[in-house]
């Protein structure tokens, strides 16, 4: 199947899944996937996440409106992350080594859904083909970031249309980023100047860029760049970053051993919460 029966939230017998919600002063909770009785982490925080298993999932899926919601899928290696709105979806890359389930399209269907690709690689923009056939209204804004010598790759980007509005409070940081590779030239965007999105951007652009967040300490919750490669997430990001609040890493441990060891000891050092999807299965934080 596209997904893993185990982390499926078609499947409301399965309990490894995460819903979120945004509040203020409320402690974060985290348990273990499959194992609901034991606490991982109990922290307050000014702001913070509340976590629950999803237990009901085909009542969120059959609901006509939902609360609003980002929801970072499990897709294994790679990231595919969904903003859903009243009358539009945001999506930030598509890729990774299994698709989400059907739930996106029924949260989706109908809107206007835009796509905001970081870069070329095939773990952010292998499922667009599938995205666009689940939405056939879905459009870009602009192009990924570097370039690619895939032919294959550039006809399934350039077959959808250009975006004819601009993101709702979603704002892409711009400088001068170097075409070294697709990683350097990841575009990155901030969401409401709270949710950080760095694609595959490394340590030496992060200098670069982080001066272009127009208030870095009002940021809470970061997706770890390079899905928590040792080449991204630096002191100085972490330490400019001084509101962060939860990390999260899109990654399979043992593809490319993300998240590195020393990118969870920066995290752990600043006190600062670490959600993988790997254990958690898919984040869905409610807004």
């Amino acid at each position: 199947s596209d997904f893993d029966s185990n982390h499926s939230l078609d499947d409301p017998r399965k309990g490894a899944d995460v819903v979120g919600a945004l509040g203020m002063g409320h402690p974060f909770s985290c348990y273990r996937p499959f194992y609901p009785d034991v606490l991982e982490a109990d922290l307050t925080m000014k702001y913070a996440v509340v976590v629950f298993l999803l237990l009901q999932a085909n009542s969120l899926g059959s609901a006509t409106r939902i609360t609003p919601r980002w929801v970072v899928w499990n897709v294994g290696q790679g990231l595919w992350i969904t903003g859903v709105f009243d009358s539009h979806c945001l999506h930030l890359d598509a890729g990774g080594e299994r698709k989400p389930p059907s739930t996106l399209a029924v949260w989706c269907q109908g809107k206007r859904n835009q796509l905001h690709l970081s870069h070329w690689d095939w773990d952010h923009i292998g499922g667009v083909a599938s995205l666009a056939r689940q939405l056939p209204a879905l459009c870009r804004q602009g192009r990924p970031g570097g370039t690619t010598t895939s032919q294959a790759r550039r006809k399934i980007i350039e077959s959808l249309p250009l975006c004819q509005q601009e993101s709702p409070l979603l704002h892409e940081l711009h400088w001068r980023r170097s075409e070294k590779s697709a990683n350097h030239a990841s575009r990155v965007f901030v969401w409401k100047n709270q949710w950080l999105f760095p694609g595959d951007s490394p340590q030496i652009e992060e200098k670069k860029w982080l001066g272009q967040i127009p208030d870095p300490g009002k940021v809470r919750i970061l997706l770890l760049g390079h899905h928590g490669s040792q080449t991204s997430t630096s002191e100085a990001l972490l330490n400019s970053l001084s509101g962060l609040r939860l990390a999260i890493a899109s990654a399979r441990r043992k593809v490319y051993g993300h998240p590195h060891p020393k990118v969870t000891e920066r995290l752990a050092r600043k006190r600062i919460p670490l959600l993988r999807t790997e254990e958690w299965g898919h984040l869905i934080f409610e807004l």
